[in-house]
């Protein structure tokens, strides 16, 4: 089935470092926001607990360098989305080999 997916990027500006993600939430700042939440409980939870575990993207927000870019809108399955972050995964880091 075909649903609405927007695919953005967090990136850390300062070291370039970046993470593609698809969602199909109405709008992508939604998804961002959500995962910003996220890791706010996570980081102020004490560390014993383990009510929010820790996830890799975690990373781009404790740098305090995060910037999220959209990079493309369209109607895709869950599985050509899958394969759509891969495709502009590649194009992002072939973008960075260029510009150095």
């Amino acid at each position: 089935m075909l649903k609405r997916y927007s695919f953005f990027a967090i990136v850390n500006v300062k070291t370039g470092e970046f993470e593609v993600f698809a969602t199909a939430m109405r709008d992508y700042r939604l998804r961002y926001s959500a995962m910003k939440s996220s890791f706010k409980r996570w980081a102020e939870q004490p560390k014993e607990s383990i009510e929010f575990p820790y996830r890799s993207y975690y990373r781009f927000f404790k740098s305090e360098y995060e910037y999220a870019y959209l990079l493309d809108k369209g109607m895709y399955t869950e599985e050509t989305a899958a394969n759509h972050v891969e495709t502009l995964t590649q194009r992002m880091r072939d973008k960075s080999t260029q510009s150095v």
